[in-house]
């Protein structure tokens, strides 16, 4: 294991060239979070099926030092693959609010400024076929599945709301990075007042007001009200995707079927309908809608004709 240009980013060669043959060395980065030292047989199937499809791009493991990554490294391994490692601190890593810290924050996406585009690959998406070229050349800011109104909660109706899920997603890297620079919208304040959880009423509301007075009289940057004023309402897919809606940040994020396209996930069956019976490039949480009665078969005979194809190879 020896350094590389980054700060906390390693390479594992397994006895190859670290470029091996990238389709574009710099186009995107392939980014698995992890979070422990062992996998689940479903995320099994989907590390595999990742490092099968997509293994003409670069991959980078996402964790923290204290993360044995050995079972990961076997895996690279026996698929011939190599792959990085970008360290982050361990409090990243413990909860969803963490973890959103984290997708919040300038040094992870200044961890992959090379790469024009990332895909977040979280272990519970499935990829059905290498399309990852072909949505960078779209142009997107930002692509995930579309949610369901009101992100699916308590919500029976059949009204595909917005782009996207942030657990397999296409980002691209400048501009987020572009983003913490710039003064944060007045108008993005919405985002936090309407987020106000009543369990947390109290405190969340206080800190909106102090945001706005803030606001009110200076001009901060969206790093600045990120670090001073993010709490566990503002999930990090959900910020991307609506808070700079309505002005001149707005990211450029396709519409709802053209994100089904990308990754399917809330109520698979019935999108998978309005989007012609195709299978979209992805899925995402695949175990937990509709598992047995729809994505249990197409994922096992995609994954085994994957498995044969890259045998015959």
């Amino acid at each position: 294991m020896k350094n590389v240009s980054l700060p906390n980013l390693y390479p594992y060669t397994q006895g190859m060239d670290i470029y091996e043959n990238f389709i574009n060395i710099g186009l995107v980065n392939v980014v698995i979070p992890v979070y422990s030292p062992t996998l689940s047989p479903s995320e099994v199937v989907s590390l595999n099926q990742c490092l099968r499809v997509l293994s003409n791009y670069p991959i980078t493991l996402v964790t923290h030092r204290d993360v044995d990554i050995s079972i990961y490294q076997e895996a690279f391994l026996q698929a011939k693959k190599s792959f990085k490692v970008a360290y982050f601190e361990s409090h990243f890593f413990v909860s969803i609010f963490s973890y959103s810290q984290l997708l919040l924050s300038r040094d992870f996406y200044a961890r992959f400024k090379e790469y024009e585009y990332i895909l977040i690959y979280q272990l519970d998406g499935f990829v059905f076929r290498d399309e990852l070229s072909d949505w960078c050349s779209k142009g997107f800011d930002y692509i995930g599945s579309p949610w369901f109104k009101h992100y699916g909660f308590n919500y029976d109706g059949k009204e595909l709301w917005k782009v996207g899920n942030g657990g397999v997603s296409l980002r691209k890297t400048a501009t987020f990075l572009n983003a913490f620079d710039q003064p944060f919208p007045c108008k993005s304040s919405w985002y936090f007042i309407k987020s106000i959880r009543k369990k947390q009423f109290r405190p969340m509301l206080l800190k909106t007001l102090q945001m706005l007075l803030v606001l009110t009289f200076s001009r901060k940057t969206v790093e600045y009200i990120l670090q001073h004023y993010m709490d566990e309402r503002v999930n990090e897919d959900c910020f991307w995707a609506e808070a700079f809606q309505g002005t001149s940040m707005a990211l450029n994020i396709p519409d709802v079927l053209t994100g089904a396209r990308f990754c399917l996930e809330q109520k698979p069956s019935y999108v998978y309908g309005l989007i012609g019976n195709q299978l979209p490039f992805t899925c995402h949480a695949f175990e937990r809608y509709e598992y047995e009665t729809f994505w249990k078969e197409i994922i096992e005979r995609v994954h085994k004709l994957t498995i044969l194809q890259h045998k015959n190879q």
